[in-house]
């Protein structure tokens, strides 16, 4: 090359630098870094402008921290990490532009520095970068950047914002875990108040159910739950309600209607379940039923129930009624009482046998008056406790009963060894008594038998009080160990629709608020049967 070209090539000035039409290219070139720690740009080393080139046209974020003090230059990409920090962080070290993360940065760049890469994967980091603290998730590779001499000049950190994936995968798990929890929260209710579920394919005839929905109707489960056209659950329906049930589901189907409806199943060991199903159909572009979901729940119980406490509000009604007559009865049983000490005392003297059947007549009166009274007392409760003699308790029960231990042929033996009085509601205590007695007799009824009330002075041994003890036995015929582990539950009953399964239930709540105690031994041993109940109640049961 001749002088002149050479002195052409020197005077002719060089290009911008760096090229190209990245925004961050535009930013270095304009930027004044002479108050910078790295100096105007054509004083940068070769491996500087080799490296900021490099990154200035790649299109993943990526940051190039150069010198001691890691000086920032980044490209288009890690504008958006940037934030607010941005322009100011380009040409500004690192641990000013972002002192936030400096606890975790220096420990990496100090590995990078002696030679490592690293990689970090959604990795935490709380930054200001909008110009309030923020938590934001990134994966990030470190890699060192040698110069001419081989030696470690700067660090060049690839940065993938990870912030967006990371709460959306949350979301979806939160999501999925509630929906989890719903399930499950919704299977334990279905398991809880016997709910079965189900869907019918009207178009198909495909009948299809969960377990309990088809053990319920005696359906194969597994018949079921692979689909079986609906007569096969139509078959346990009770014979005067399955009409009715045909009926309702072909309006649902034709009309579109919602279904509810309560009727009866008959099972495998002939007992009666009540269910109530509710469906409604689902139905095409043309209006034609096409599927018909629903679910069926269990309401045995609650009819039970409804039932006892009906026949409970007919008892309680009967007993008004009762203590109503009882009441009236008095006065005209006071008037017949009168004329007949009238006719005894008259200046006529009587025949003798006309004067012993005026004694009779009387005796029986007075018996009259007695067992209309014991029922107005049975039925009056008093507000305040009283101190009762066990001979009153036993005597004012059995009076009730003098009918029927004649018309079931029952004898009564009593033994009363009992002398303190007990403090107690008296007609509450009458009433546990009088359940005993009447079970007693239904027990040994047609057959007829003993009946056996004992009382004495005894001590609950777990307390250490001292009470009464009463026992009512009969020689019926026992109860079976089942029986007698449900026999204090409310509406269980083995009477049938002639029991209310109140009696026993009631009378145990009794005893319990008396501080008291019911315990009862049976046995079904032939020649041996029979029932023992005994109440404890301590002398003080109702505290003053």
């Amino acid at each position: 090359m001749s002088e002149s070209a050479f002195v052409r090539e020197l005077s002719t000035p060089l290009p911008p630098w760096p090229d190209g039409p990245s925004d961050m290219a535009g930013l270095i070139r304009s930027k004044d870094w002479s108050h910078s720690l790295l100096g105007q740009c054509p004083g940068w080393t070769a491996t500087l402008r080799t490296t900021v080139d490099m990154l200035l046209a790649c299109q993943f974020p990526m940051v190039l921290l150069w010198g001691k003090d890691l000086v920032q230059i980044y490209n288009d990409g890690y504008r958006a990490v940037m934030g607010i920090k941005h322009p100011q962080g380009m040409g500004q070290a690192t641990q000013d532009c972002w002192p936030e993360v400096w606890h975790f940065n220096q420990p990496v760049y100090d590995r990078v520095w002696q030679g490592e890469s690293l990689k970090f994967e959604d990795q935490l980091f709380p930054i200001t970068r909008h110009g309030f603290l923020e938590q934001a998730y990134f994966t990030l590779c470190y890699s060192p950047v040698r110069d001419e001499t081989n030696s470690i000049a700067g660090i060049l950190v690839t940065v993938f914002e990870t912030t967006a994936m990371i709460e959306a995968t949350r979301k979806r798990e939160a999501s999925e875990a509630a929906l989890h929890a719903s399930e499950e929260r919704l299977r334990l209710a279905l398991s809880a108040d016997g709910v079965g579920i189900w869907d019918w394919d009207v178009v198909e005839d495909r009948f299809y159910s969960d377990r309990k929905f088809a053990l319920l109707y005696g359906v194969d489960p597994n018949l079921a739950a692979q689909g079986t056209p609906l007569s096969a659950f139509l078959n346990n329906i009770h014979p005067d309600d399955v009409d009715r049930i045909r009926h309702a589901i072909q309006s649902t189907v034709d009309e579109g209607k919602q279904y509810c409806e309560e009727y009866r199943l008959i099972q495998t060991n002939g007992s009666i379940r009540w269910v109530l199903a509710q469906g409604y159909a689902l139905c095409s572009a043309e209006g034609k039923a096409v599927r018909f979901p629903g679910v069926t729940t269990d309401i045995t119980d609650r009819k039970k129930t409804e039932e006892a406490l009906r026949q409970s509000e007919k008892l309680a009604a009967v007993g008004r009624l009762a203590a109503s007559m009882a009441h009236e009865i008095n006065n005209p049983l006071e008037s017949v009482t009168n004329l007949l000490y009238l006719a005894r005392s008259g200046e006529v003297e009587l025949p003798p046998e006309i004067e012993g059947y005026l004694e009779s007549a009387e005796r029986e009166l007075r018996r009259v008056s007695l067992i209309a009274n014991q029922a107005l007392r049975f039925h009056k409760q008093t507000t305040d406790p009283l101190c009762v003699s066990c001979r009153d308790l036993i005597e004012g029960a059995l009076l009730i009963f003098q009918g029927r231990f004649v018309n079931s042929r029952i004898e009564v033996q009593k033994r009363k060894r009992a002398n303190l009085p007990v403090r107690c509601f008296e007609g509450e205590i009458r009433q546990v008594l009088a359940n005993m007695i009447g079970n007693a007799i239904d027990a040994m009824h047609p057959n007829g038998g003993r009946l056996f009330l004992r009382s004495r002075d005894g001590t609950q041994w777990k307390t250490g009080q001292k009470g009464l003890v009463i026992t009512v036995a009969d020689s019926g015929l026992g109860m079976s160990h089942a029986v007698m582990k449900q026999m204090f539950e409310a509406f269980f009953t083995t009477k049938g629709i002639g029991g209310t399964g109140l009696g026993l239930w009631v009378s145990y709540e009794i005893v319990e608020r008396h501080k008291g105690e019911l315990r009862v031994r049976s046995s079904q041993t032939e020649g041996r049967s029979g029932t023992v109940f005994t109440m404890f109640l301590p002398y003080d049961a109702v505290s003053r």
